[in-house]
């Protein structure tokens, strides 16, 4: 009798994946030059950081700084009218005690 003892058979498969040439080509290149610029030392940027206002934006602004006090006379003549109005309401309150007096002595006649 045999001991039947059999191992399983064990299988290794490996996979190979090869990029083209220009592939690795360019990779070597690119890292090449990432370590070119990182060694150099840092430079600040010496240009305009920030655009300029279009033509649009500028006629906006000028439309606003033209129009600046365009409408203080409207402005003023709505400060006189209620100026005068409150002379009204002071007027209106006199004449309004006046003739709450005059109900009063009405109700109390007999």
């Amino acid at each position: 009798m045999s001991s039947g003892g059999s191992t399983p058979a064990t299988t290794n498969q490996v996979s190979k994946v090869e990029l083209p040439a220009w592939v690795n080509q360019a990779s070597e290149e690119n890292y090449g030059l990432a370590k070119q610029i990182g060694s150099r030392p840092l430079e600040q940027y010496q240009g305009q950081t920030v655009a300029g206002p279009s033509s649009m934006t500028t006629q906006g602004w000028d439309a606003i700084k033209n129009n600046i006090g365009s409408m203080q006379p409207y402005y003023d003549k709505a400060m006189g009218l209620l100026d005068k109005s409150s002379s009204f309401q002071d007027q209106a309150a006199s004449q309004f005690g006046t003739a709450g007096n005059t109900y009063d002595q009405y109700e109390k006649r007999p």
